[in-house]
């Protein structure tokens, strides 16, 4: 759509009228009018709300520009003359499909996108042919032996699988159509609901994802996994993996999932997979789809690459701020002066990039808190652990209906792998909202809700001056209700 007559009427009225601020939203534009870029005096423009897919490089003539707005437009990259608005303090990018920069770098705004650009400009950069695998479905569905198989279709699949338990993550290379090695990072979340909570965090979008079920099974819970993931990756690609085990393979209303979900559901594939059958197609597939994800084939900073490679590397768990920024310099990748105090540490928009692909954790929120100076460079650790803490069967946590101390969890987190993070751990709990405090107890107690006891303690309620409210939900996660309570603690 070529831009409306009115506007560019509209813009030469104003042209000498040292306009400061211009809202264009919502008028299905969907190129940028160039008479806004002789409007030199703007220093608020918004575009939101409309069709554009593209930014001119003359926006850079705005020079006096502070605010940008281009929400909700279908943006799939910036031109990197967008860094020479450097007066601009506010840029809103929300509700587009961008990939250059990267999503994860964009939403960090404008100073993580100088820095992504600096630093291409400064060493170019290595292309991305890497993506995650997420392998999700009820326990026992056969989700570990369709990733062993995966990674060794000689494996010999167990009688009785032993159960993930947190999320198991494993490598599989392969040669892409660019003759690229291709990285498939293969995530097998643990299917038992004590572990739901946390696994949202890791559910991350542009991910492949495998929903196995098991054909034996009444109950297999399609919509509730078809749901979250829906929710929480922003309809990234499915494939539903129909595990036979008894000779059956049908999904009951097979053909309403197929149309309720048809944004998101690339294919439905049977397989036994004691006897391969069907797993050939199955690995085509999924090579087949990974490849097709928007970011793959994207471009990453040199200095960023060489950082990333040094944290897969690493072996261990985690390390200390000091010691994330000292690698970073080791990868020849410091940190420029920058002109005000406020301005951000390049290498902590890295470690943020980092944390949103889930490559590694790293809260940045509260630099009072003592996760703000671990680095989680193997977020399994800290998963297994939270995990330890919530399982079912032989935890003293669970005994005493989710009330622990400190002790407790020295004696929980005691194991050499986690010794000595016991405060470090507790705040990561906190993070993912699965414990709170208990005000004025001492010693200090916490609760974590999910192992509250099923029959609820007899208390005489006051119907009295009551407020009630009502909340109605088509579709309710697992540990809402959980995260609800810790929030109101």
């Amino acid at each position: 759509m070529s831009t409306p007559e009115w506007i560019q009427k509209k813009i030469q009225e104003v042209k000498n009228n040292n306009l400061t601020e211009l809202n264009l939203s919502y008028n299905q534009l969907s190129s940028l009018p160039s008479e806004i870029t002789n409007l030199t005096n703007l220093t608020r423009l918004d575009l939101s709300d409309n069709q554009l897919s593209s930014l001119p490089s003359e926006i850079t003539n705005l020079t006096n520009l502070t605010s940008l707005d281009l929400r909700n437009n279908q943006l799939s990259s910036l031109p990197s003359e967008i860094t020479n608005l450097t007066n601009l303090t506010r840029l809103y990018l929300d509700g587009n499909p961008l990939e250059n920069p990267p999503l994860e770098v964009c939403k960090q705004g404008i100073e993580a996108i100088r820095e992504y650009f600096q630093k291409l400009e400064e060493e170019g950069y290595d292309t991305i042919y890497e993506a995650k695998f997420i392998i999700v479905g009820e326990a026992e569905s056969g989700k570990t032996s369709l990733m062993n198989k995966l990674l060794d279709p000689s494996y010999k699949v167990a009688q009785v699988e032993e159960s993930t338990h947190g999320i198991g993550i494993r490598t599989l290379l392969f040669t892409c159509q660019e003759d690229q090695e291709f990285r498939v990072n293969i995530w097998d979340f643990g299917g038992q609901e004590i572990y739901h909570q946390t696994h949202q965090f890791f559910l991350t979008k542009r991910s492949l994802y495998g929903l196995v079920t098991d054909s034996r099974k009444e109950h297999c819970h399609l919509d509730y996994w078809l749901q979250i993931v829906e929710i929480l990756s922003e309809n990234s690609p499915m494939m539903i993996i129909k595990n036979d085990k008894s000779g059956k393979v049908e999904i009951g209303n097979e053909g309403q999932i197929r149309d309720r979900f048809k944004v998101m559901i690339k294919d439905v594939l049977d397989t036994d997979l004691k006897t391969n059958k069907g797993l050939e197609r199955i690995d085509a597939r999924m090579k087949e789809y990974i490849q097709e994800l928007p970011h793959v084939g994207n471009k990453l900073p040199k200095a960023w690459a060489r950082v990333r490679e040094a944290i897969e590397k690493d072996e261990r768990d985690y390390i200390s701020l000091d010691e994330y920024l000292k690698l970073c310099e080791e990868c020849n990748y410091k940190s420029e002066q920058k002109e005000q105090e406020e301005q951000k540490d390049g290498r902590l928009i890295l470690s943020e990039f980092l944390h949103d692909l889930g490559v590694i954790l790293h809260f940045q929120k509260d630099k009072s808190s003592l996760l703000y100076d671990t680095v989680i460079l193997k977020p399994e650790w800290g998963t297994q652990a939270v995990y330890e803490l919530l399982k079912r069967e032989n935890n003293p946590v669970k005994e005493k209906l989710g009330k622990f101390t400190f002790d407790d969890l020295e004696i929980i987190w005691g194991d050499t792998r986690y010794k000595g993070k016991s405060r470090e751990l507790l705040e990561l709990m906190k993070n993912f909202k699965l414990c709170y405090e208990l005000k004025w107890v001492e010693p200090k107690t916490f609760i974590a809700p999910q192992l509250l006891g099923e029959i609820p303690p007899q208390y005489q309620w006051n119907p009295e001056n009551n407020l009630r409210l009502i909340y109605q939900y088509d579709f309710m996660p697992k540990g809402i209700m959980s995260q609800l309570i810790v929030e109101m603690h």
